[in-house]
């Protein structure tokens, strides 16, 4: 019995020494041609944020055509889609080599979508996406979406993208609409992370007089599990309608649970002007015994329907949680 043992371990570490390679990440398979996928490495100091509807073929995006592992191919197409229609897949540039640097515009998008007869089709609220497709070196076309709009390429891979080069599958590019006050101030429905019935909920926002010139100061009074109210910096210079400003970290209350000192911290948000949603993403929620990152906060807020039903108060776990409940019909 014993002699049988031995002959299996040997068998079993010179199966793992012969299936090591000399590469240091490794070869891939022959037969997994889907592995490989091009990829975009945005340049983030030469690529506007989004296109400024009022100069659309001023638009720039500046980036690197790469691929995520080494390997031949015939070209890699980078494609644009036009208002979410992966029917209709047009090709704005292709490259023969990596890594290839490349400037698309957006009179190169116009050329390219064939329902834009010039710059001036493009409207507010449009949406462009870009993603890259590859052909391989026997014919086999791979494309990044498929006319259904599903990504072809899976979450993984997305990630290792991101790892291993810095990269992004699709890069979304936005068309926002002019900022207007009134859609943010007020009643806002008010959804986040922590109850089932979000519908349910709403918070006041109000400007903050303290801020002037390129920024709109808001005030958010009646957020979940907080016990003041919440000062956000809503940047618009060049419509750049991005949350800025926001504080590295939120004292939510003294105590809550009965661990001290509840805060929020790594703070960012977003605001689309077109829909009127601002959203704020948490990144991370502290005690003072320490921090759960793995559970990220997503509030979302959209102004209130006018027609409101009466607001009440609620407390529950020591402190004001919702200031405004809509009571349900």
């Amino acid at each position: 019995m014993k002699y049988v043992f031995y002959i299996l371990m040997i068998l079993s570490v010179s199966l793992f020494f012969t299936g090591c390679e000399g590469d240091e990440n490794g070869k891939m398979p022959d037969d997994i041609m889907d592995a490989n996928t091009g990829l975009l490495i945005i340049d983030t100091d030469g690529t506007d944020p989004f296109i400024n509807v009022s100069d659309p073929a001023g638009y720039q995006v500046q980036a690197t055509v790469d691929l995520l592992f080494e390997g031949t191919f015939n070209k890699i197409d980078v494609i644009v889609v036009y208002n979410g229609d992966y029917t209709k897949q047009y090709v704005v540039k292709s490259v023969t080599s990596v890594p290839s640097d490349i400037t698309i515009t957006g009179q190169d998008i116009v050329d390219a979508v064939a329902e834009l007869n010039s710059a001036g089709d493009i409207q507010e609220d449009d949406v462009f996406n870009l993603f890259t497709s590859i052909e391989l070196s026997d014919g086999t076309y791979l494309p990044g979406f498929t006319v259904t709009g599903a990504n072809a390429i899976t979450p993984s891979v997305r990630s290792q993208i991101d790892i291993l080069k810095g990269g992004v599958a699709n890069l979304v590019i936005l068309v926002p609409c002019e900022f207007v006050l009134d859609d943010f101030i007020g009643i806002m429905d008010y959804t986040e992370f922590w109850t089932p019935d979000l519908e349910a909920w709403q918070v006041e926002v109000y400007q903050d007089p303290d801020y002037t010139g390129p920024y709109v100061g808001l005030v958010i009074d009646g957020i979940f599990m907080y016990t003041g109210t919440w000062k956000l910096k809503v940047e618009l210079s060049t419509y750049d309608y991005s949350v800025a400003g926001l504080p590295a970290s939120q004292l939510m209350a003294p105590s809550i649970f009965g661990y001290q000192q509840p805060t929020w911290s790594k703070i960012s948000g977003t605001v689309n002007t077109c829909t009127g949603v601002m959203v704020v993403n948490v990144g991370s929620f502290c005690v003072s015994v320490g921090c759960f990152t793995g559970m990220p906060i997503v509030m979302t807020l959209k102004k209130a329907p006018p027609t409101k039903k009466a607001a009440i108060d609620i407390t529950d776990y020591g402190f004001n949680m919702r200031p405004f409940l809509r009571i349900p019909e």
